[in-house]
């Protein structure tokens, strides 16, 4: 009866599965591949194995880039060097110049030198950038760190940012790089370590100095132990419980107690807080903090050879070096010696996220591919596949994730060795296919991967987002410096047998271990009378021995099908069991009776990469400037461009004349134009070939269907999915050629993000579109994408508190959002009719809103547009478009303390987040000004004070943000220490005494905070999906202050002292709303009070001392119950605003 009841429960749950293959090697030109006590070993091509050996630089000198920017004349604050200070110079014989490969379209310049301490620097010139970047990173991390000390690492990583000898000050790097506008961050792997920071430019020397510190003489004092160890505790406690971390921690758990991966690496108090530890941080900080296993990459705006004058007799000398060699795990072996298991565990939630992709072969939803069988076969709702773990210098894990429901397997037991054999056999094809009997390899597999080396190449010569400063301080550290930009993605020379040797290890079963997820499992209850079975239970190590006999007894399938777990682990909050699989299993899944297809050779990827001439058209002559009534369709506003340039017409009489001023053109005209304004809709365009050869096309289907039933809003979610299924499986070659769609809807439609090669765009467009107008007919497919989206609403109160608070909770109260319960009720009722009907509603009664931009002319865009009617085989010439209006609660002179407590299974959870959302009101320039020049230097102060100082939470953070067409100001704490209701007093406290110091800000200050805030608004947009993002998202949202920036920097440029101050008054003592969340743990255990008796604990101790923070009109200690009824009024918006 028992097992009936579990049966029933489990039917509507999600099941995580996953399966993970080993394979190892070691640094060196020749990488052995270990599968299980096997070894296999290649040779590498010349350029493979040189990304993996000693580094050997090549002696070229780097080409002058012939079109770099002028310096800006603010550039010319230069780093102050005491040259006394340092006499140490690089030696000329020691500096070879190294030749960067590099995008086409980057127009930074690179400059690679070694320091006499052999510390490797990367100096990057980026003319466009406003701010300096820096990061260091360090050969060493968690699994270097001792036994008796778990966590020291990161630890270590901590306690760097609390003073040097030199800097002895708490925070002092933090607030200088505050005071910079800038920000600091670091992270702790287990073979490394990355330490970053951004700010201004005219701050750079002190900062880099300061830095530099960290490596030669860091405090770690006993007094900043117990404040760091805390807010480790508090990022482990928030961490730790989280679904996507078990699999890290049963890794962990599955792996040899000799090797480091199965050490504790986050690191608690419990594992800190011991006799020693300031010893052992420094022993470790001595022992592996070596200049010569580091490097530097810093990035400014300065030219290279003054960043090289301050570099060669910068503090960064001062970094010992110890000559110590790369630290090496290969001695260890493989982390989990017998591969071939079976492991289940209980998670939270029904189903993992985020979902990746590791490679187009395996990733591929073409008919007959891998996960077209599965979801045919009804044994998976989606799959993903990705390296996992292989970022360490010694071995590689390929794991391939998948999410299923046994609402849709049935009654099959066996599902997990089904899917197993689907992969196995997946790997086998590709064996059938790309090699011959003989084991050559076929013109199929040579076309295949040439394929993709051009699109890898194409995409690297137009690569123009910049890479993350603390990854390329990762690449110098890695590889020989020439690979630093492309090191981990472009592909190399083409090796067939490698490229076998690793499928014949995929392909092998007993390399494979299944791990399987789902919340019906449990922990057994019952008494424990066997000492071995008690010791296994109470120790929280290891799995026993006996229980793994018994184990082994139980068949496979029945042993996954089986609800009880025996093994517990306190630290890692896990509960899980562990068996070898039988050999039958691996018979089962090495039979070849599975039909699958390789996808077919990829006809997207780009040929022609020229830029486009508007001289090239048949008509030349509307090549103009316009005014700002063409230009704007809204009232009262006056265009910058226009106001400059709006003499200077451009009428061309030749081809010849086009062709000498057309960039004239392109220049002055930056902002987007309106080439078609009529009862169908709007059209807006912008040639910018200041980029890579693409294009960006954002698309609004602005819809007639009133869309404020609960109905509709489901219908319209779920035919979002829907569709967005449809087009990823149809066009899966696009985006493996680089093309990217972002399809969503909202109240007001649909809409589209496309962005892609200008080559075949149009394709790509039209196919889209097509796809959209697909008619609805696949009923399994609505079943799954209902069960997906069933499950994601459904795990919602199973994330971090900070998240379920600013992305659901608060949404839900302040704009009356509906909430996951009534969806899940409302999608699970959809039926294949109503989403048809739902979308022939939709396609037949809308207006359209479209922006292209880039390599793209004005008569193809009309072209394109010109596709819509016909492909939608509609009129929309007749419809009245709805007013869509949506509603923000109004908080004016209100003061709410709402609570709640968390809805997680976890019970155990001892988090609590504190959320002060403080009502600004509808923008203004001014007001956009004022919240540029604040946001920084708040949340430095408020992360300095709440969580440094009083170790409130981990999670600190200072936000002004749109809530619908209204400006917000939102204060967030997440963490264990302190109840919601203490920490929202504490937040209080904070901004009356951080009122206060600004108020004291000297006249210096406060011109250094101007300029600092006006070099950020100035910041130019890298790349061309950014920058079109960002006009588009003014567009979409009927917001049409392209030139926020601009006129925001001007408006900073004419503010007082006395203005901000004002300001500042004005946000914290207007409306608030205060959302506190409990988790169980933290009523139960931290409190020590019932869950029923919280609402009174927190109307006791929140009353009086709302009323003594800001004077209100009303104070009030709400529920959800009585919320509404506070309310007496709202904002209506029919736009929405834009992120500053």
């Amino acid at each position: 009866m028992k097992e009936e009841k579990h049966q029933q429960k489990r039917d509507t749950t999600l099941i995580q599965l996953l399966v993970l293959f080993g394979a190892c090697f070691t640094i060196g030109i020749v990488i052995f591949k270990i599968v299980g006590l096997q070894e296999t070993q290649n040779d590498l091509s010349f350029e493979q194995a040189s990304l993996i050996q000693e580094q050997t630089y090549l002696e070229q000198q780097i080409k002058a880039l012939q079109n770099s920017l002028t310096q800006p004349s603010f550039l010319e604050v230069r780093m102050s060097v005491n040259k006394k200070q340092h006499k140490q110079k690089i030696h000329s014989a020691e500096h070879k110049h190294v030749e960067i490969q590099k995008p086409t379209v980057d127009k930074k310049e690179y400059e690679y030198l070694e320091l006499p301490n052999k510390l490797k620097v990367l100096l990057i010139r980026d003319p466009e950038t406003k701010l300096t970047q820096a990061a260091l990173n360090v050969n060493a991390g968690s699994w270097h760190e001792p036994d008796e000390f778990p966590g020291l690492a990161h630890f270590l990583e901590h306690m760097l940012f609390q003073g040097s000898h030199t800097y002895p000050e708490t925070s002092y790097f933090e607030q200088l790089v505050a005071k910079g506008g800038g920000y600091t961050n670091a992270y702790t792997e287990g073979t490394r370590t990355n330490y970053y920071f951004t700010i201004d430019t005219s701050r750079t020397s002190e900062a880099l100095n300061v830095f530099a510190h960290f490596f030669i003489d860091p405090l770690l004092s006993q007094e900043m132990v117990q404040k760091e160890a805390n807010a480790v505790n508090s990022e482990y406690e928030i961490n730790v419980a989280g679904d996507g971390w078990k699999i890290l921690h049963l890794m962990s758990l599955m792996s040899d107690p000799k090797h480091p991966m199965s050490r504790f690496t986050i690191g608690n108090l419990q594992s800190l807080l011991k006799p020693h530890v300031v010893e052992a941080l420094k022993k470790f900080h001595q022992q592996y903090y070596s200049s010569n296993q580091m490097a530097l990459v810093i990035k400014s705006s300065q030219p290279i050879e003054m960043m090289k004058e301050f570099i060669e007799s910068s503090e960064f000398l001062k970094i010992p070096n110890l000559g110590i060699e790369k630290p090496s795990l290969a001695h260890f072996g493989l982390p989990i010696k017998d591969v071939a298991k079976l492991v289940k565990y209980h998670i939270n939630t029904r189903a993992t996220t985020p979902l990746q992709f590791i490679n187009s072969i395996v990733r591929s939803r073409h008919d007959g591919g891998l996960y077209n069988y599965l979801v045919s076969k009804n044994l998976i709702v989606d799959m993903d596949a990705q390296p996992f773990l292989g970022n360490n210098g010694c071995f590689q894990f390929y794991l391939i994730e998948v999410e299923l429901s046994e609402t849709l397997i049935g009654q099959q037991k066996d599902y997990a060795l089904q899917i197993g054999q689907a992969i196995i056999s997946y790997f086998e094809e590709q064996i059938h296919k790309f090699y011959d009997e003989e084991q050559n390899p076929t013109d199929f597999l040579e076309e295949t991967y040439k394929t993709k080396k051009a699109m890898s190449d194409v995409q690297f010569k137009f690569l123009e987002k910049d890479i993350d400063i603390f990854k390329l301080s990762h690449n110098l550290n890695t590889f020989p410096p020439k690979y630093v930009l492309n090191a981990e993605t472009s592909y190399f020379k083409y090796d067939p047998q490698c490229i076998y040797n690793y499928l014949a290890d995929l392909m092998n079963p007993n390399n494979m271990l299944i791990m399987v997820g789902d919340d019906g499992y449990k922990l057994v209850q019952e008494e424990i009378e066997n000492e071995e079975l008690k010791a296994s239970f109470l120790s929280f190590q290891q799995p026993s021995t006996l229980l793994l006999q018994q184990n082994a007894e139980v068949s496979d399938a029945d042993f996954i099908t089986q609800s009880e777990l025996q093994f517990s682990n306190d630290l890692y909050h896990i509960q899980y069991d562990v068996k070898p699989m039988e050999k039958d299993s691996l018979d089962f899944m090495m039979i070849e009776n599975v039909p699958l297809n390789l996808p077919s050779i990829n006809h997207y990827v780009p040929v022609n990469l020229a830029f486009k001439s508007l001289c090239d058209q048949q008509h030349i002559s509307y090549i103009q400037s316009v005014d700002s009534d063409t230009l704007y369709d809204r009232k009262n506003r006056q265009n910058i461009f226009i106001e400059s340039t709006h003499k200077m017409p451009f009428y061309f009489t030749s081809k010849k004349e086009c062709k000498e001023h057309e960039f004239e053109y392109e220049q002055y005209n930056h902002f987007p134009q309106l080439i078609k304004k009529d009862i169908e809709g709007k059209t807006w365009w912008r040639l910018d070939r200041s980029y890579s050869p693409t294009v960006y096309a954002g698309m609004n289907f602005e819809t007639a269907v009133d869309m404020k039933s609960l109905k509709k809003v489901a219908l319209l979610q779920v035919f979002n999915s829907y569709v967005s299924n449809n087009l990823y499986k149809s066009l899966q070659q696009s985006f493996e050629a680089g093309y990217e769609l972002s399809f969503d809807s909202s109240m007001k439609g649909l809409s589209l993000e496309m962005y892609g090669w200008s080559d075949k765009f149009e394709y790509f467009y039209k196919n889209v579109l097509r796809e959209i107008k697909k008619e609805i007919s696949d009923e399994d497919l609505l079943n799954r994408v209902k069960l997906s989206q069933i499950t994601e609403l459904s795990n919602t109160f199973e994330q971090k508190l900070f998240i379920q608070a600013t992305s659901v909770i608060l949404p839900t109260i302040i704009q009356g959002q509906p909430t996951p319960s009534q969806m899940i009720d409302e999608i699970n009722s959809v039926t294949k009719d109503e989403l048809a009907e739902f979308q022939k509603e939709m396609l037949e009664n809308f207006r359209f809103t479209t922006y292209f931009t880039g390599n793209i002319l004005r008569d193809e865009v009309q072209s394109l547009q010109n596709q819509i009617p016909k492909i939608f085989d509609e009129s929309t010439s007749h419809i009245r478009i709805q007013n869509h209006v949506s509603q923000v609660s109004d908080l004016s002179r209100k003061s709410i303390v709402y609570s709640l407590v968390s809805k997680s299974t976890n019970q155990l959870d001892t988090n609590g987040v504190t959320l002060n959302y403080y009502q600004i009101g509808y923008r203004d320039q001014k007001q956009l000004a004022m919240m540029n020049l604040l946001y920084k230097i708040l949340h430095n102060a408020a992360y300095a004070y709440l969580r440094t100082q009083l170790q409130l939470g981990y999670v600190v953070s200072v936000k002004f943000k749109p809530v619908g067409c209204l400006d917000s100001a939102q204060i967030l704490v997440q963490g264990t220490a302190k109840p919601p209701y203490v920490v929202n007093q504490h937040i209080e406290e904070f901004l009356i005494n951080y009122g206060r110091e600004l108020k004291e800000m000297t006249d210096q200050q406060f011109e250094e905070l101007k300029t600092t805030t006006i070099s950020g608004l100035k910041e130019v947009e890298k790349n061309l999906k950014d920058k079109a993002k960002n006009t588009w998202s003014h567009i979409k949202n009927n917001d049409l202050a392209f030139e926020e920036k601009d006129i925001a920097a001007q408006y900073i440029g004419m503010v007082t002292k006395q203005d901000l101050f004002s300001f500042y008054d004005k946000v914290f003592t207007s409306g608030k709303l205060s959302l506190q969340v409990y988790g169980q743990g933290m009523i139960t255990q931290t409190m020590g009070i019932s869950v029923d008796n919280l609402a009174n604990k927190v109307k006791s101790n929140s009353l009086s001392k709302e009323q003594t923070f800001a004077v209100r009109d009303e104070v009030t200690v709400s529920t959800s119950d009585d919320f509404k009824q506070r309310i007496t009024s709202n904002y209506n918006c029919n736009y929405k605003i834009s992120n500053i």
